[in-house]
């Protein structure tokens, strides 16, 4: 039964969904705010329904909010300014939490900062695009950043090691690759909240495709030390560099072309074989990283996108799941399940400049569609669900089946004790950014 019911609650969407309606007041005691500062990325404790933003004391005159209680980390900085972002973030629906005899606060006297720090699973933010320039991109990323950073109480400041993390995806070439003007949008992000341009590191799977895609030069220049893209080191994750022989994820067969090499039985080939080293320099070595994607259609995964990019394209002998997509999926959810992985990526920014719906992951231009939107949120599988409600829509446009049945990974990834965040538009709330008014006048 519970299976039975998992499986109806993940319907694939057809369109991005707007933010869930109201809760209803109750006459039974109001629930407790949930604590989640031990947590900042997973608070399983979250009620269903419960947006903790909006949970006001009961009092007979409205009264200020105290300030977000936010975790003691070197990675969370207090003092985020309410009302910084009050004019390019709305809230999703009026508090309607009080008892029906308190006084109700006009919605132009309600404060623009919440209450306390929101679970960031439960968030979405959208940001439109006039074009893909990179000032439409500077504005909507710098937007989405501090959107994030008021409504979650988590602050991208530098920490110990003073340094960040961008993992970008280049894998299909530079016909599909993360845009290079949101690249460049996140590190003057990261630059005004304190970061060094030389500790912002770009990294990605395969040096070649770096190179093919313009993050690297053609060539490579001996002698040069670690390459850069305009100031920040670029680290290719199959020069073997940046890997570690302590972490990595087993699984328990190799794979299939060992057995097809006659005489290549030996135990260590095969042991090595069965593992695939995990990308420690993120999230061991830096502060936090981020994970700026894409999406395409993958035989593999059904949607190769922020929980792909993030997984399957930052590991090493990868090559071995994708030919099976039941395993490529329990790979993926396992290794974005892996605690340190998961305590150092904040959260996974996508871009709609291009998307692919058909004979992904290699780059065909003949099927893809463009949106001038970027997403951004901390729960990978509701960015990829709505992408595969877009990416079957594309499909039954130009006459090809959709992509079922629905991936497992939407469930699996969201069935205790793995958490990575609910795909159902009433556990979500979407915040739509609008652009500065003076930006979006200058643009007329």
């Amino acid at each position: 039964m519970l299976l039975l019911a998992a499986a109806l609650a993940f319907a694939p969407a057809r369109t991005l969904f707007a933010a869930p309606e109201a809760a209803k007041p109750s006459p039974a005691a109001k629930p407790d705010v949930p604590d989640i500062s031990d947590s900042p990325l997973l608070a399983p404790g979250i009620a269903p329904g419960i947006v903790t933003e909006e949970v006001k004391p009961v009092a007979p005159e409205p009264a200020k909010p105290a300030a977000p209680d936010i975790p003691d980390s070197p990675l969370l900085t207090p003092g985020i300014a309410p009302g910084l972002v009050s004019e390019e973030t709305k809230p999703a629906r009026p508090a309607t939490d009080a008892p029906p005899v308190a006084p109700v606060t006009p919605p132009a006297q309600k404060p623009a900062a919440a209450a306390g720090p929101v679970n960031p699973l439960r968030l979405l933010f959208e940001a439109q695009l006039p074009n893909f320039s990179r000032r439409s991109y500077d504005d909507a990323v710098s937007g989405l950043f501090t959107a994030f950073e008021t409504r979650t109480g988590r602050a991208l400041k530098p920490g110990r090691a003073g340094s960040v993390g961008l993992k970008i995806y280049t894998e299909s070439g530079p016909g599909i690759a993360t845009p290079k003007n949101l690249v460049r949008a996140a590190i003057r992000a990261l630059e005004r909240r304190g970061f060094e341009r030389g500790r912002i590191y770009i990294v990605d799977l395969s040096e070649r495709t770096l190179r093919e895609s313009g993050y690297l030069a053609p060539l490579r220049v001996d002698g040069g030390g670690v390459e850069t893209f305009e100031g920040c080191p670029v680290l290719a994750l199959d020069t073997g560099k940046y890997y570690s022989r302590r972490w990595f994820y087993e699984n328990p067969l190799p794979s299939r072309e060992i057995f097809a090499k006659q005489g290549d039985f030996a135990a260590e080939r095969m042991l090595s074989d069965k593992q695939s080293m995990l990308p420690a320099s993120l999230f061991l070595q830096m502060d936090f990283w981020l994970n700026l994607a894409v999406a395409l259609d993958s035989p593999a995964l059904g949607v190769s996108g922020a929980l792909g990019n993030a997984t399957i394209w930052n590991i090493s002998n990868q090559r071995r799941f994708l030919d099976n997509p039941a395993n490529a999926q329990k790979v993926a959810i396992e290794v974005a399940a892996i605690p340190e992985f998961q305590r150092s990526l904040v959260f996974h920014v996508l871009a709609l400049e291009r998307y692919q719906f058909v004979g992904g992951p290699k780059f065909d231009a003949n099927h893809c569609v463009s949106e001038p939107r970027l997403w951004l949120s901390a729960n990978p599988l509701v960015l990829d669900f709505l992408m595969l409600g877009r990416i079957n829509n594309a499909r039954e446009r130009k006459g090809f089946p959709r992509i079922e049945p629905e991936p497992e990974m939407f469930v699996r990834g969201n069935t205790p004790p793995i958490l990575l965040g609910s795909c159902r538009p009433s556990e979500i709330e979407l915040v739509t950014l609008k652009p500065p008014a003076a930006t979006a006048a200058a643009r007329k």
